[in-house]
């Protein structure tokens, strides 16, 4: 094993719900020994490939070609088959048709190899005869121990290591490996090469690189979970367009959490599984990518929208000195790059310390032509001073209000003149005060900016803008490390939902709940409702309604409706003048839009006013229920005011989706008690859907008004699953 690495944490150590087998993890990325199956003697071939490219990159285990149609490949003794070789083998790389492979890797159980890879495609990225065989290819790990990567993957590279059981033209014009604190799962092989080669290109350095194609068996979250634990990993890049396992995701962050090892994203695709069967708005707008979205933030995943920032990010994330707080310093030769950069601070909750009056005077004694508020101008006319950058940038990074210095220097790094100078005096100043340096400047052709850098952990990138969210990233990830003690999303799923449920849940039904049995259910969760009164059909108004304030809200109860505004179910400006006559037009309309409903009576409620607000829940199907905040009333299908949770939330989640809606506009003019009211219910209700996610697929009050009372639940919608199959938990 390398001296730089140590076993992957075994079960033993792993939180639960981890399925972690050491062994298979290192035969995946430090084999001893390799079968290339279905090799062939031509290295410019996919069988010829990985051959060349061990020999190449300088792999240090014995390598064993199998095919039966040679005596030799490539200078080394062929096999007929993988049993043949008498020898245990730790990896098997499979590149034979897919309707030979299943054959293949039973053999490969049988003669006792820990992890076969599977290279070939035709699996279940073709239909159903595909899907088929890598069922079967499941199966056999499943019973016989062996463990799969694949099918229709494009193999792993270790750099440690010097393994390259790979093909393609990432390694094909160059075998050179950069050796850094990187880690790259992806499961695309083409995008997980891509960025290999833009890695190497730009000197950034790798530890691993795996990719997992359509994870038969071993997927991203356990390969994820394994790299956490191995302290020449400080940074995890992954490409992601299906997240498999929750839980086993949810466990790789909890111990990269105990590591300190950061986990960034890419997060693509989109899909409406399980959103057409449910009726409420909740259900159409929290699709599954925001869901995923909101798991991923909550498992302490930095989250990127491109190739370029994934990169990018993970190697500022990987700078050797991360910043211990959000209070910054700007330093720019230009002054439009510094408004850029403080527009963004904002934007990203980091924040812009002015100046103090002393600082800046010291500041304008050294540079009489500077700006030196925050952000702070030396102009391009710092290359005429060069003596004087130095002693300013050490008295920025002296200040006790500033915890990191982003400097701006753009095209003047490529001075020959300067640009070294100005990148070793930062590199010196930061190591000085034990305080991160983000350089935002252009790299030269020959990467010489960039491997400096590198070589002493600082953080360069191209954009202001760019850099600026990646910091806020980097922030938000040390205060997610430091935050071991608090309860995270894994520990509040610990519990177990109530059995049997509450009894508010109505047992042996499906379908929706009329608006009484649903307001039962969400007074458990603390949510209020308006003073209000049920009539029956042929109840006495009158005598009813004594007690509740004009002007009236009319909702007709009757099971099974979803939306009681489409079936003209609700009259609003209600009036004692007027019930008696709306009370009954409001009962024939709806009897004669929906002929089969079973019309209960009539809610009469006293109509209030305020800022709606939606919040509903929904099952997820791969992470349980979810819960969305948003605008509600007309404006409530408008997915961009939306911040979504995995529930149960607490106080401090909640609020934190608070700031996320007041950062999109919404909850702006919010009073403290209005606030205070919202996140009970948000709280309570993400508790209900919690314990009650066997037997109800949807919560929603829209909309719940913020007024001089605080917070009221003015319609309630709940929907209760088929099946009764709790999921994501």
């Amino acid at each position: 094993m390398n001296s730089r690495t140590q076993a992957p944490a075994g079960p033993e150590t792993a939180p639960a719900g981890v399925v972690s087998r050491p062994d298979a993890i290192a035969a995946l990325l430090r084999p001893s020994s390799i079968a290339v199956i279905g090799a062939t003697p031509d290295p410019t071939r996919v069988g010829g490939m990985p051959i060349s490219f061990l020999k190449a990159v300088g792999y240090p285990g014995e390598v064993y070609p199998v095919n039966s149609r040679y005596s030799e490949i490539q200078g080394l003794p062929a096999f007929r088959s993988v049993g043949s070789i008498g020898k245990p083998i730790d990896m098997a790389l499979v590149m034979v048709r897919a309707d030979l492979t299943p054959g293949v890797v039973r053999e490969c159980a049988a003669a006792g190899v820990s992890v076969a890879v599977v290279i070939s495609g035709g699996f279940a990225e073709t239909g159903p005869a595909g899907r088929a065989l890598q069922e079967e290819l499941a199966a056999i790990a499943r019973t016989s121990g062996i463990r799969i990567c694949g099918p229709n993957c494009a193999g792993v590279m270790s750099v440690p290591g010097r393994l390259a059981a790979t093909f393609g033209s990432h390694l094909a014009g160059d075998q050179r490996l950069v050796e850094g604190n990187i880690s790259i799962i992806s499961q695309s092989g083409a995008v997980g090469a891509y960025i290999f080669s833009l890695a190497r290109q730009r000197g950034i350095g790798l530890q691993h690189w795996v990719t997992t194609g359509n994870e038969a068996d071993l997927d991203l979250s356990e390969i994820a979970g394994a790299l956490a634990a191995e302290p020449a990993t400080r940074v995890i890049a992954l490409y992601i367009e299906q997240i498999r396992d929750a839980q086993r995701l949810a466990a790789a962050c909890e111990i990269g959490q105990r590591t300190r090892t950061a986990f960034v994203a890419l997060l693509a695709g989109r899909t409406e599984a399980a959103t057409q069967s449910l009726q409420s708005h909740t259900a159409a707008m929290l699709g599954d990518r925001a869901v995923a979205s909101a798991a991923l933030r909550e498992y302490g995943v930095a989250t990127v929208d491109s190739m370029e920032g994934l990169l990018k990010t993970s190697a500022a994330l990987a700078a050797d000195r991360p910043p211990r707080g959000r209070r910054v310093g700007l330093v720019s030769i230009s002054g439009a790059a510094g408004v850029l950069m403080v527009d963004r601070c904002t934007e990203r909750g980091l924040e812009v310390p002015s100046t103090p009056p002393a600082l800046q005077a010291e500041l304008k004694e050294l540079l009489p032509y500077a700006g030196t508020s925050n952000p702070l101008d030396v102009t391009g006319n710092i290359s005429n001073s060069p003596d004087l950058f130095r002693e300013f940038v050490d008295r920025v990074l002296a200040e006790q209000t500033i915890d990191v210095v982003v400097c701006f220097l753009g095209h003047v790094v490529l001075s020959p003149s300067v640009g070294p100078r100005f990148v070793a005096e930062l590199i010196e100043l930061s190591a000085a005060h034990q305080k991160p340096i983000w350089l935002v400047a252009m790299d030269d052709p020959e990467h010489i900016v960039s491997s400096r850098t590198l070589e002493h952990g600082m953080a360069l990138l191209e954009d202001p803008t760019g850099a600026i969210d990646a910091l806020a990233l980097a922030v938000h990830l040390q205060d997610w490390f430091d935050a071991v003690d608090l309860p995270q999303i894994w520990d509040r799923r610990r519990d177990k939902p109530s059995s049997p449920p509450p009894s508010e849940v109505p047992t042996g039904r499906t379908g929706v709940l009329d608006e009484l049995e649903a307001q039962k259910l969400l007074v458990r969760a603390g949510i209020a409702f308006p003073v209000q009164t049920f009539v029956a059909v042929d109840g006495e108004i009158d005598g009813a309604i004594k007690d509740l304030q004009e002007p009236f809200v009319l909702k007709i109860v009757a099971e099974g409706l979803a939306h009681k505004s489409a079936v003209g179910g609700v009259e609003l400006d209600v009036t004692r003048e007027t019930i008696k006559r709306k009370f009954r037009r409001l009962i024939a309309r709806v009897a004669q839009s929906v002929p089969t409903a079973t019309i209960r009576g009539v809610l009469v409620q006293e109509q209030h006013a305020g800022t709606p607000v939606i919040i509903g829940t929904r099952i997820d199907p791969t992470f349980g229920p979810a819960i969305r905040v948003g605008e509600g009333g007309v404006d409530a299908e408008d997915h961009r005011t939306g911040a979504v949770a995995l529930v149960p939330v607490d106080d401090t989640r909640a609020r934190e989706m608070f700031r996320e809606l007041r950062d999109r506009g919404v909850l702006a003019r919010a009073r403290p008690d209005q606030l205070d009211g919202l996140a009970t219910a948000v709280v309570g209700l993400s508790r209900v859907a919690w314990e009650t996610r066997g037997s109800v697929a949807s919560l929603e009050v829209n909309p719940l008004l913020l007024n001089e009372r605080g917070a009221t639940a003015v319609d309630a919608l709940v929907e209760l699953t088929s099946d009764g199959k709790e999921k994501g938990d």
